[in-house]
């Protein structure tokens, strides 16, 4: 297979974990660095069209011209041809604040590019409303100082803290109530829409009525490189997340076209994920709780971004083969959604590079494994490694939720012979535990009290807590909301036909219900250990949300916790996923940052953005 179709089929791979198993493998980053090289071998370029959607608590605008989105570039060699076609140019910063349209008596936001939200009532306390004769676009922004007093102040207050200036803005400016906005706000225009002047000529009748970018004027494709090379951000008061370069001639838009998705008269250019290259020394096989194994770079240690990296994860065999990854090869390494580091490049032009060679035997219990392409696992149920993270698995905060067993402790249990399989923790004696390295009296009675205590449990997180392989939280709810309770599912496995039975359960394929019969032996084994209650739905006349798709992100309010949310999501009918798709009905989330992973997959995808108001409002809570 050739670099080409590795890369096709590796993208197919990830969009239908994405799109359609709602799992996805890797993140946004890599995804990103994935498809950019395939375009450029398949010689295209990377424009994504202009998706999203409006709020429907704003008045809708539909907007007299379209609002594309902008292509990006990120090489020398991009630039240099955006120079060579468009010359001459303007370059002006991209800010990275609420894209707004002023009309002669209305201000809107971008929305899907087709419509956008009536957002006059809040935006007229600091932008003036268009004397020119045709639409005017720009960019409102919160200054970084004021940022910071505005955060400070609700630090004092309380409050949540905005996480970015654009985020505190967009919150602003996309709210009913326009008493939140505040002084310091601003607003600069950068486009006459639909015009036929050059750029020059549109800041100049712009300047008149608005603040107008800084911008500069290349006279040739050196000068342009060292203007972007040398650009620094940091000693602007706003955020920008690039540099756009324009055409300067005349009618532009009409000489060059645009396509469905962008303008040919004007391009981004994306400053670079912050990362650094190092050196790949080596590759650990990890093997997970249902035996899959990973495998994880082990690098030249790097300071990236006030964190010392030495590790990044490879995901699987496809990922390592689709960028070519050697033992030595030089990697760069980037943070993926600025937390979790992620090698999405690799430079093989050094000495003495090896091949990572996949394992054949479980690097733990030394059993052959078996290949189910892209991933390799371990079959031997005895495996420790896997005995690990089961028990891990059950005693997390989901599941039993036994304080103070963590991995460490797994570990010695294991190693003294105490646990063989997860299950036998509820066979430990006070005396096994004070025998454990690092456990004193206290420690030791706090331990087994703990692991008494979770013996009385609901029988979804019973269910839950088993590890059955495709059965997750939420299925493991499901299936417990079809039963009367663990002696009515025991009978149903027993002597019933619990596939028919399985069958009823919303979402539950196949697979799922061939590996919850396999496993049935896991439920009696953790049964007999504990006192297993039936679940109590209360539905308290709340509108049924069957047949609905939500996924929830960020911090909630009127609710205990997350899990609170959830559990009434699901005792409603809705099911919860972790990853927004296009099967997605609804995004719950109280943060208007729309530069969020999740926000931004919402507004891509067409997925409807509800805040935890607008939930409660929804169900009639």
């Amino acid at each position: 297979m050739n670099q080409i179709e590795l890369l096709k089929e590796s993208l197919e791979y990830h969009n239908n974990l994405y799109y359609n198993e709602d799992d996805p493998e890797i993140s946004d980053v890599e995804y990103d660095n994935l498809k950019q090289s395939y375009l450029k071998l398949i010689k295209e370029a990377d424009y994504n069209s202009v998706k999203g959607q409006t709020n429907k608590k704003f008045k809708q605008i539909k907007h007299q011209y379209p609002i594309r989105s902008l292509g990006n570039i990120h090489t020398e060699q991009e630039i240099i041809d955006a120079y060579n076609k468009m010359k001459p140019v303007i370059v002006q910063p991209k800010f990275d604040g609420l894209s707004l349209t002023i009309y002669p008596d209305k201000i809107s936001t971008r929305g899907n590019g087709m419509i956008g939200e009536d957002v006059t009532h809040t935006a007229k306390k600091f932008i003036q409303f268009n004397q020119i004769s045709k639409p005017v676009r720009g960019e409102a922004f919160m200054p970084i100082s004021i940022f910071k007093k505005v955060n400070e102040e609700r630090k004092n207050q309380g409050k949540k803290l905005y996480k970015n200036p654009r985020n505190a803005i967009a919150g602003m400016l996309r709210n009913l109530n326009s008493d939140n906005v505040i002084d310091g706000l601003e607003f600069i225009a950068y486009n006459i829409v639909n015009s036929k002047i050059t750029e020059t000529e549109q800041l100049t009748l712009l300047s008149q009525y608005y603040n107008v970018p800084e911008s500069y004027y290349p006279d040739n494709e050196k000068q342009l490189i060292d203007y972007i090379e040398n650009y620094d951000r940091t000693k602007l008061n706003y955020e920008i997340d690039g540099l756009v370069i324009k055409s300067d001639i005349p009618n532009s838009l009409e000489v060059f076209g645009e396509t469905g998705h962008h303008p040919k008269n004007a391009i981004a250019y994306k400053f670079p994920t912050v990362g650094k290259w190092t050196k790949l020394i080596s590759v650990t096989w990890q093997v997970g709780r249902t035996g899959k194994i990973t495998p994880v770079a082990e690098l030249e240690p790097i300071d990236l971004s006030g964190s010392i990296i030495s590790r990044a994860t490879l995901h699987n065999i496809r990922y390592i083969n689709t960028l070519k990854l050697y033992i030595n090869s030089l990697v760069y390494v980037v943070k993926a959604d600025e937390i979790i580091p992620a090698i999405i490049n690799c430079n093989n032009d050094v000495a003495n590079i090896q091949e990572i060679i996949k394992p054949d035997y479980c690097p733990v219990c030394g059993s052959e494994l078996h290949e189910e392409y892209p991933q390799l696992y371990c079959s031997n149920l005895k495996c420790p490694a896997k005995l690990l993270f089961r028990t891990k698995h059950m005693a997390s905060r989901n599941a039993l939720d036994i304080e103070g067993l963590s991995e460490a402790t797994i570990e010695k249990m294991i190693e003294a012979n105490f646990i063989k399989e997860p299950w036998d923790v509820f066979t430990l004696t006070l005396e096994q535990i004070l025998s454990l390295e690092g456990y004193a009296k206290k420690s030791a009675n706090n331990l087994y009290n703990a692991i008494n205590k979770s013996r009385t449990v609901s029988l979804d997180r019973f269910i839950y807590a088993c590890g059955i392989p495709l059965v997750g939280k939420s299925t493991s709810r499901d299936i417990a909301k079809v039963f009367t309770g663990w002696e009515d599912l025991s009978q149903t496995l027993m002597f019933g036909n619990i596939e028919s039975v399985l069958n009823k359960v919303k979402d539950m394929g196949s697979k799922t219900i061939k590996s919850f019969k396999e496993n049935f032996h896991v439920l009696y084994s953790l049964a007999k250990y504990l006192n297993i209650e039936s679940i109590v739905i209360e539905k308290k006349g709340f509108k049924d949300l069957t047949g609905l798709i939500f996924v929830i992100t960020g911090d909630v309010y009127t609710f205990k916790n997350r899990d609170e949310l959830k559990k009434l999501i699901g005792d409603l009918g809705g099911k919860l996923t972790g990853s927004v798709s296009k099967k997605t009905n609804y995004l719950i989330t109280n943060d208007s940052d729309t530069n969020t992973v999740k926000n931004k997959r919402a507004i891509e995808l067409g997925v409807k953005i509800i805040t935890e108001e607008d939930f409660n409002q929804l169900i009639g809570r």
